[in-house]
């Protein structure tokens, strides 16, 4: 099933609502010090094939969770764009890292200034929306790097235990081809769990 919107008014659009900006590649995560008091955040990887969203190990079982989102090996592409939604009575998006807005580059297309990359998100009441595209480049055989970077951090009066956390089913993520057609895509989410 081929998406066929205005593609430049959609992912224009798109970015505008998040507040599109040009970011650097995400840096590291801090190395893990000492469980802090209160809730933490624990999750358990996805299979490591298709699109899906994988740990920064460092931040595993801390307040603050970072995600990578990545992409299958070999596959073409210019971008993507996606919702997740989150309680919002126990978790909130968060930057994920120091001056950060709520979605960082990852790095896989070179996104580094606003001539080459649309990258932007915004959340409330738990849902989160982001996209990361490349403008006029050559499109990027997707590896192992990281497309983008979010991250959680579990509300100090979070009840501990399995956390519910979905993709809208009535907003279908997308990655942009190399032939700049929106194709959906499937997201696989790990487990997420308060501690």
């Amino acid at each position: 099933m081929i998406l066929r919107p205005a593609a430049p008014l959609f992912l224009l659009g798109l970015l505008a609502a998040c507040g599109g900006a040009s970011q650097p590649p995400v840096a590291p995560a801090p190395a893990a010090q000492a469980r802090p008091a209160g809730p933490v955040l624990g999750y358990q990887n996805p299979p490591a094939t298709g699109f899906r969203l994988e740990v920064d190990p460092a931040s595993n079982h801390t307040r603050r969770l970072v995600l990578h989102l990545k992409g299958p090996g070999g596959l073409t592409a210019r971008g993507v764009a996606c919702f997740l939604q989150v309680d919002p009575a126990r978790l909130a998006w968060c930057p994920p890292a120091a001056g950060a807005g709520l979605v960082r580059n990852g790095g896989t297309w070179g996104l580094a200034s606003a001539q080459s990359a649309l990258i932007g998100a915004k959340a409330a009441q738990g849902l989160l929306q982001l996209g990361v595209f490349q403008r006029e480049a050559q499109p990027i055989k997707l590896g192992s790097a990281p497309l983008a970077s979010i991250a959680l951090e579990a509300l100090p009066e979070a009840a501990q235990g399995p956390v519910e956390w979905n993709l809208p089913g009535d907003r279908q993520p997308v990655y942009l081809d190399g032939e700049r057609q929106l194709q959906p895509l499937t997201l696989a989410l790990g487990t997420l769990t308060v501690e």
